[in-house]
């Protein structure tokens, strides 16, 4: 069902649109019905080796009450929480299935997959629609959301090893800093605000959401109406694949030989990146 659901209307928009927006909006519309199709019953894909479920990149919100496949991130703080030792085996096939999908896809799945880059395509097109003009984030900038980008992951990383060792609890309630990069990131207030409207999950969830966390979201989507992406250059899913970039099978690449140095391909960007291979 979710091979129906996301591969055909890609193969489809493929065959008879040459809009390039079109066919991203379509593949990008298709993966988030096909990654939140537990609405209808379908079930979270589990094995003995993972547990919580298949974790793809950013896949669906751990947060969302039905879905299908959950968040690598989460899982990756889930396991490292519970103890490296004692969940070694479930950080090496979670490891595994991280590898396979960076090396395969890389950062096409950002591009084209994302929930939240959908999002983010969404208020670009309200910005055009309201006439706000973006800003275009210069190298400097660049360079400081990639050290942000990095040092969030660090962090994320490295309380969640703390939290498994039961280290910090004697100082702090873990509940404050359970899941760090799930309590900064916009899909979390997001996932469990829109199920409550929708009556789709309980509403005691929403009773529970961190203040940053809602600060989280206002910023998220302010920042989108003015940046192109704004939490795609902060993102830990991002940082990790940046690891594997070179390597991936599936990249952008330009000939040398017929550039102009024109500038076109960095101002339709929408992360502002200046090298293309």
């Amino acid at each position: 069902v979710i091979l129906i659901v996301t591969i055909i209307p890609v193969i489809v928009v493929r065959r008879f649109s040459r809009s390039f927006n079109t066919q991203r909006v379509v593949t990008q519309l298709s993966f988030f019905v096909g990654i939140n199709l537990g609405v209808i019953g379908l079930g979270t894909l589990k094995t003995s080796s993972i547990p919580m479920g298949i974790a793809f990149p950013g896949t669906a919100c751990n947060y969302l009450f039905y879905n299908v496949g959950n968040c690598g991130v989460y899982q990756v703080q889930h396991f490292l929480s519970g103890g490296i030792f004692e969940t070694f085996p479930y950080l090496i096939m979670l490891f595994l299935a991280f590898l396979v999908m960076f090396v395969t896809i890389g950062k096409g799945w950002c591009g084209w997959t994302c929930p939240l880059g959908l999002f983010q395509d969404l208020m670009t097109s309200i910005r055009k629609k309201l006439r706000i003009n973006h800003h275009h984030v210069t190298p400097f900038q660049r360079e400081i959301f990639a050290v942000v980008k990095y040092a969030m992951l660090f962090i994320g990383i490295v309380l969640s090893v703390i939290i498994g060792f039961n280290l910090m609890s004697y100082y702090l309630p873990i509940g404050d800093i359970y899941r760090p990069l799930c309590q900064v990131c916009p899909a979390y207030p997001m996932a469990t605000l829109g199920q409550s409207f929708l009556s789709i999950a309980p509403r005691i969830g929403s009773r529970h959401i961190p203040i940053w966390s809602i600060a989280t979201m206002l910023l998220f989507f302010g920042a989108s109406l003015k940046i192109r992406r704004p939490f795609c250059r902060i993102c830990s899913i991002g940082a990790m694949i940046g690891f594997f970039y070179k390597t991936s099978a599936l990249s952008l690449h330009k000939d040398g030989m017929k550039c102009t140095k024109c500038g076109m391909c960095y101002r339709s960007c929408p992360v502002d990146i200046i090298e293309v291979m």
